[in-house]
C-alpha cells in the first residue's frame, strides 16, 4: 500500500483526518493486504509492520463471510476503498465489489457490476474507469465494456 496504516485508524476513524492518523508510525513501517483461507473462504486481511516488532499487526479483516475474494483489482486509499473480484452474490458468478479498506463503518460490500453478468475486470490507475469483460447466460459471445466512474466512485 502507498502508506503505512496506523492501527488506530481502524479503531478510531474519527481521530484521523483525510485518511491520515494523528499518531505517527516509525520510519520503515508499511502496510499490506494478505489473502488467507483461514476461515475456509479466501478473504483479505489488513496488516501493518512496524520496525522493532517481531510480527506485523493485524489491523482488521477487510472481507468476511461465506464467499470468496478472487483477486484485488485496485486500492484507492484516498477514498478508503479496495476493489476486489469475488463471489458474494453467487458462487457461480464473479463480480467487482468495493470494500472499505480502513474504516469498517463505511459499508460492505458494494456491488460494482451488473448482477446478470459475470466476467473479468480491471481498474485503471487513478480509478477513472474500469474495463469489464462481460458474459451472461443469455449470450454465448463475450463483449468488452468500458465504464466511466461517477462522482460517487461507482459505475454501471
Amino acid at each position: 500500500l502507498p502508506r503505512p496504516i496506523n492501527p488506530r485508524e481502524s479503531l478510531y476513524p474519527d481521530e484521523s483526518q483525510d485518511g491520515q492518523s494523528n499518531s505517527k508510525l516509525k520510519k520503515g513501517s508499511f502496510s499490506f493486504l494478505f489473502a488467507s483461507e483461514r476461515t475456509g473462504f479466501c478473504h483479505l486481511y489488513l496488516y501493518t509492520f512496524i520496525p522493532g516488532n517481531e510480527q506485523a499487526t493485524l489491523i482488521r479483516a477487510v472481507s468476511a463471510g461465506k464467499w470468496v475474494v478472487e483477486s484485488i483489482t485496485g486500492v484507492d486509499m484516498e477514498n478508503n476503498i479496495v476493489y476486489v473480484t469475488g463471489t458474494f452474490n453467487s458462487p457461480l458468478e464473479k463480480h467487482l465489489y468495493a470494500l472499505p479498506l480502513i474504516n469498517p463503518r463505511a459499508g460492505y460490500p458494494n456491488l460494482e457490476t451488473k448482477e446478470e453478468f459475470s466476467g473479468g475486470m480491471g481498474v485503471r490507475r487513478g480509478f477513472q474507469n474500469v474495463i469489464h469483460t462481460l458474459s451472461g447466460a443469455a449470450s454465448i459471445s463475450r463483449a468488452a465494456a468500458k465504464f466511466q466512474l461517477k462522482d460517487d466512485d461507482t459505475f454501471g
